[in-house]
């Protein structure tokens, strides 16, 4: 059996569920092969196409603007009763990486520094695991992220890296990744920029969410399988040229290649999708 290592990432919120970035942001995602860059031959069939271990890292692309002073929400790292210090039920400031009481034992830190907006939840509540406990305003800038629905299904188990590119500003930009408190519909993510990016206010930015990764797994391009989440089919070209329609479990996909688990490497399966040559 072929080895196979997964790389993971701990979600910045279930909101989203997570780069290298392709192309402009960054270097490192899954070659697209010329070999495997056609789907027809000249006389308008289907060529076939081998599977192949790959090591594959899933990027999501999406559109935004900078905004100053975003509101990110602080949640409970576990299930338990809360407990929080004197001075955040008063309000005020929050510095990065200090401990603003603790649910269960488990401490509530702080992802970066600003102002409390707003506390959700009262000392002696219990709550259960990532549940806003505090919004905060952010001193400086960031980028709310949503991602669209039909690119959701790349989500995994969630966004956990990500950069920005920032029009008229920096480029393979890194930021934090924390929940919005903003209310959206999807739900999104707040990329915060450092305090010293040389950004303002409207300035329009592509941020690229890392949502997964996994080593040596055998694969397929995307235009081969049906399907996208969880489950799918191809057609299987035997040695001698029988075809047959195969169903695959699906898992990760950077966008070109998707990881299939039913099939051995160097199985042939044709280059479109059932149903479509």
């Amino acid at each position: 059996m072929m080895a196979r290592k997964r790389r993971t990432g701990t979600p910045a919120t279930k909101a989203l569920i997570g780069l290298v970035v392709c192309g402009i942001l960054l270097s490192g995602c899954t070659e697209v092969s010329p070999k495997t860059s056609g789907t027809q031959a000249s006389d308008g069939s289907a060529i076939t196409v081998k599977v192949k271990p790959r090591n594959i890292t899933s990027t999501v692309v999406v559109d935004s603007t900078v905004g100053a002073q975003p509101e990110f929400f602080i949640e409970s790292p576990t299930r338990g009763v809360v407990t929080l210090r004197e001075e955040v039920v008063t309000g005020g400031q929050v510095v990065e990486g200090t401990s603003l009481g603790e649910v269960d034992g488990e401490a509530i830190l702080a992802p970066a520094s600003g102002t409390i907006t707003d506390v959700s939840v009262d000392s002696g509540s219990t709550v259960a695991e990532r549940v806003p406990l505090l919004a905060v305003a952010y001193e400086a800038f960031g980028v709310a992220v949503a991602v669209p629905v039909e690119q959701q299904y790349r989500l995994y188990d969630g966004a956990w890296s990500a950069r920005v590119n920032i029009t008229a500003g920096p480029s393979g930009q890194e930021c934090l990744l924390v929940p919005d408190a903003a209310p959206t519909a999807p739900p999104s993510v707040l990329c915060l920029l450092p305090k010293d990016a040389p950004v303002v206010s409207g300035l329009a930015a592509k941020v690229g969410l890392s949502t997964g990764g996994a080593d040596n797994v055998l694969s397929l391009p995307l235009q081969a399988v049906s399907g996208r989440a969880g489950s799918g089919e191809v057609t299987v070209v035997g040695p001698d040229g029988e075809r047959s329609v195969v169903s695959v479990t699906l898992g990760i996909s950077d966008g070109v290649y998707i990881e299939v688990v039913g099939l051995e490497e160097d199985v042939e399966v044709l280059s479109l999708a059932p149903g479509v040559q």
